[in-house]
């Protein structure tokens, strides 16, 4: 049987969606992901189940929705970052996507501690990172075999930043937590991984 396609433009879709996400929050966080059922949610919503797939195939597939508008948020800005051109400063386009993104997280701690549950999507933060990459190179095929690994390397240490970010509850404020990351990038010369990624190393 074919779906009916709804207009996700339309007021009374979108406020019925923003419904089915805030119930999917409250049971989360009450029941935990792997408890949480479609029936849940549409006997607390008031939808039936066939209102409710119109919005999402399982809720897995919810799930992934919410993920990726999180990620978009997350990743505001990133288009003005050029590798081949990068400059790390505290007055820096990375300087300020990084706290952009980590304002971001601290302001939403509550829901993405929640999506990062061992049981809900452990691989949340590196999902981000691939969503990242992604953005940073549309086109990663192309690049060099010593490039693709500078880039593995970046994004482990990156990782490694937020990870302990996370495990110390976030206790540094996002201007912090830039700054300690440029410190650093710059005692240790992470920088000239970038070195890699010069205009002269890589294509237009």
């Amino acid at each position: 049987m074919s779906r009916t396609v709804s207009n996700k433009n339309d007021a009374r879709y979108r406020n019925t969606h923003a419904q089915i996400e805030k119930v999917f929050w409250e049971l989360l966080k009450e029941e935990g992901f792997p408890k949480i059922t479609i029936r849940q949610i549409t006997e607390r919503t008031g939808y039936n189940r066939g209102t409710f797939y119109l919005h999402a195939q399982d809720k897995y597939n919810l799930l992934e929705q919410i993920e990726t508008n999180l990620y978009e948020a997350m990743m505001e800005g990133l288009n003005v970052i050029d590798l081949r051109s990068l400059q790390i400063g505290l007055q820096s386009p990375f300087s300020s996507l990084m706290l952009h993104s980590k304002r971001y997280v601290m302001q939403n701690k509550e829901q993405i501690m929640l999506l990062a549950q061992p049981d809900c999507d452990p691989l949340f933060f590196r999902k981000y990172m691939d969503k990242v990459r992604s953005r940073l190179f549309p086109e990663e095929s192309l690049l060099s075999v010593e490039q693709q690994y500078a880039l593995s390397l970046m994004e482990s240490i990156i990782i490694g930043f937020l990870s302990e970010w996370i495990s110390r509850d976030m206790q540094e404020t996002p201007e912090e937590y830039a700054a300690i990351v440029i410190q650093l990038t710059a005692k240790t010369k992470l920088i000239s991984i970038l070195d890699v990624f010069s205009s002269d190393n890589i294509s237009s």
